[in-house]
């Protein structure tokens, strides 16, 4: 975890690059080698770490990949995380803090540039939302209600 300057917290959780031994089925060709996720939160959790992981590993043991746009309920039927009464499925998109925008051109491992996704919280409408109606669905609606980078738990459903 680090902390900024502003009191804030991420959380780039290391991810694993993909392997050419293992074969992915739904990769594509222009997917990105190393992903790795990134949360932002007004204190650190090892409950916010262990999921974190769990997302790496779920990748890993169902040999498949993530990118912008992709979600993962918490459970069937999904629960609330994190003390949330609504947000039960994790959405995955490119971060919206400038400093972190940068980070594939900085960060490269092997030759190979790291890229981020920035992990959101969705209630099950909005990713019901997103679902039906595309990813920019989802963004006009964070647009809409000034969604904030920060995770709060106590948010409600834009939906």
């Amino acid at each position: 975890m680090r902390r900024y300057s502003s009191g804030e917290w991420a959380n780039p959780q290391a991810g694993q690059p993909r392997d050419s031994s293992l074969q992915f089925a739904a990769a594509r060709e222009d997917a990105p080698r190393r992903v790795e996720l990134i949360f932002y939160c007004a204190e650190p959790s090892q409950e916010y770490i262990d999921k974190l992981r769990w997302v790496g590993r779920f990748l890993h043991d169902q040999k498949t990949w993530l990118s912008y746009g992709h979600t993962i309920p918490n459970g069937n039927p999904p629960a609330p995380f994190w003390g949330s009464q609504v947000l039960d499925t994790l959405l995955f998109m490119p971060t919206i803090v400038r400093r972190d925008q940068a980070l594939p051109e900085k960060l490269v491992l092997s030759g190979d540039p790291v890229h981020f996704l920035w992990v959101v919280p969705l209630s099950t409408p909005e990713c019901n939302l997103k679902l039906e109606h595309g990813f920019g669905a989802i963004l006009d609606l964070f647009q809409a209600n000034c969604h904030p980078h920060v995770f709060n738990p106590s948010r409600k459903s834009y939906v």
